[in-house]
């Protein structure tokens, strides 16, 4: 991990060569978090300082805007180097931020087999599991013995992405068992793959939501999942990092949605992005002010009568405001988790109804912005740890 005392050392070096040094023997993840918090003008220097299998590694943890700029910084040698090194998933994600022409100048310089698996994946939707695969998997006949199938992984498959799972398919590239690593090794070499492969295998579709395959694989512990297409055919795997990102991702999204926050607003955006984006929030929040003023208004010779009417209204209300957001919080929660639906929730939980009645006779009142967008629908929310009973 980047600590503050190492970021300080490389910030306090003006040695290019102690820099670059000290950069090629970090973990790429490093010093991928160290040259993203450069000043712009300072990134393809401190790039440059690397040597090419740490410059490859480093590139795929960089944010996608920063693999922009350094594309339009770097030579075209370079750029190709870079983007081929890259697994497929991660270039297409990249292609998806680059402008027409340089994505069709950098597929041109691809290799045939790289160039494939990019447009395989840059043809399905955004959002699904064929869009967040990677074609980068292994592949076993079920006529193979194991010593044959522990030959070929050796042999052909030593840079896929993920080895520790492998499937096995027919003639017609159907999937119809997965066997693990660990069973290839501690099994005789003269046994064949069809016989301790499994059959009951766990799988999605192309076009199955990022999310549900996120929560898949939660749900059955596995670091990798097969995505096959509408004929059964495998087409490539969704690997637990994606999985991580897809997490982080929804849940961010769905938290920007709850607090009335547009998802392309980050802590550093500009004045005029956060105006815009809020702004519709802020105008809602100000029209039901008034609409709560109108109605207490004809009350005012009650409140001059008893002040202290004054003081116990906005106590009453926060207090509605909290209580909704505390039932309001459970279940998402329980939705995230998948542990129910809307109208479970509303029919078996007297308590819950209740609070959304509250929740809607006191949001005029309360001053968070979440109150005013009932639409936001829960997909990952909480999905970090939803085992831990009732989806708390």
């Amino acid at each position: 991990m980047l600590t503050q005392d190492i970021r300080d050392l490389l910030t306090d070096t003006t040695d290019l060569n102690q820099l670059k040094w000290d950069l090629n023997r970090l973990q790429p993840v490093d010093v991928g978090d160290y040259i993203t918090q450069l000043p712009e003008q300072e990134r393809a220097i401190a790039f440059r300082l690397l040597n090419k299998a740490q410059a490859i590694d480093v590139f795929e943890y960089l944010p996608t805007e920063v693999q922009e700029e350094l594309i339009n910084s770097l030579h075209d040698v370079q750029v190709v180097q870079l983007v081929e090194a890259m697994s497929p998933d991660e270039r297409a994600e990249l292609f998806d931020e680059l402008p027409a022409g340089v994505i069709k100048r950098l597929l041109q310089e691809l290799s045939p087999e790289q160039r494939q698996a990019t447009a395989t994946i840059l043809g399905y939707p955004e959002g699904t599991a064929g869009r967040v695969m990677t074609t980068e998997y292994v592949r076993l006949r079920q006529g193979l013995t194991v010593g044959e199938a522990l030959s070929k992984i050796r042999r052909q498959d030593e840079d896929k992405e993920s080895i520790y799972y492998a499937y096995v398919t027919d003639d017609n590239r159907t999937l119809v068992r997965v066997v693990s690593l660990r069973q290839l090794l501690f099994t005789f070499p003269d046994v064949f793959i069809k016989d301790i492969a499994s059959d009951r295998v766990i799988k999605v579709r192309t076009e199955t939501p990022q999310e549900e395959v996120a929560r898949i694989m939660q749900r059955y512990d596995l670091i990798a999942i097969p995505v096959v297409d509408r004929e059964d055919r495998l087409v490539g795997i969704v690997t637990i990092d994606d999985v991580m990102d897809i997490l982080e991702e929804e849940a961010t999204e769905d938290i920007q949605k709850l607090a009335g926050v547009s998802g392309d607003e980050a802590a550093l955006s500009s004045p005029l992005l956060t105006i815009r984006n809020r702004l519709p929030w802020l105008l809602g929040i100000m029209a039901m002010y008034i609409g709560a003023a109108s109605a207490i208004a004809p009350f005012q010779s009650v409140i001059a009568a008893v002040p202290v009417l004054a003081v116990i209204m906005p106590i009453f209300s926060n207090t509605g405001g909290t209580v909704g957001i505390q039932s309001l919080t459970v279940t998402i929660r329980g939705l995230g988790c998948g542990r129910g639906n809307t109208q479970r929730y509303l029919k078996n939980s007297p308590q819950g109804t209740s609070s959304w009645f509250r929740y809607s006779r006191s949001f005029s009142h309360n001053n968070d912005p979440a109150f005013l967008n009932l639409g936001a629908t829960p997909r990952t929310m909480g999905s970090f740890n939803c085992r831990n009973g009732n989806g708390n």
